[in-house]
């Protein structure tokens, strides 16, 4: 004979039960995720991303690619809201960060890359390299001791030759060095 178990959970509705469970903790926020193409009706991109409902976009809003059924599609999750709120996602910065991920990675792992002097900073110069901006120092800056302000100029005005003496990806700091 099988006894009635009360068991609270059995009795609480699912709503109850997804907001206790570790569920609905999950934090999604600046993550990135990939939905499918299912649906295309003239400027409208329907997207299935896992959730309970499918997804639209005005084609525009994917930026450029190609948007046939079928394709993957990554977005970044830009903020969440509780229940019945809205998700809003962010198409573009997916797309940002691969391009940044790929220059970061091109830059630190070159023999030499070119670049400008900004302008001057504390012990050094600010040189931008490929949209990254580094830090060169003035030991490392062969600044020779007649003629300073000229060298300084010249650095500002013409791209020269730089390598990467030492790289921080979490930081987003890179170190140069000038090369002759």
């Amino acid at each position: 004979m099988v006894k009635n178990n009360k068991n609270t959970a059995l009795n609480d509705n699912f709503k109850n039960l997804f907001e206790n469970s570790s569920l609905a903790r999950v934090n999604l926020k600046d993550h990135y995720i990939e939905g499918t193409i299912v649906g295309q009706e003239k400027d409208i991109v329907t997207l299935d991303v896992g959730f309970k409902t499918n997804i639209q976009f005005i084609e525009q809003e994917l930026g450029q690619g190609d948007k046939t059924v079928g394709m993957k599609k990554q977005l970044a999750v830009h903020e969440i809201g509780l229940g019945d709120e809205e998700i809003l996602f962010d198409t573009l910065s997916f797309d940002n960060a691969i391009k940044t991920n790929n220059t970061w990675h091109a830059i630190v792992t070159a023999d030499k890359v070119p670049g400008i002097v900004l302008n001057t900073v504390n012990g050094g110069f600010s040189v931008g390299i490929g949209g990254i901006v580094a830090f060169l120092p003035k030991s490392l800056a062969k600044i020779p001791p007649v003629g300073k302000k000229e060298y300084i100029h010249s650095l500002m005005q013409n791209y020269k030759d730089y390598k990467v003496v030492k790289s921080n990806l979490a930081t987003r700091n890179i170190v140069v060095t000038i090369l002759n």
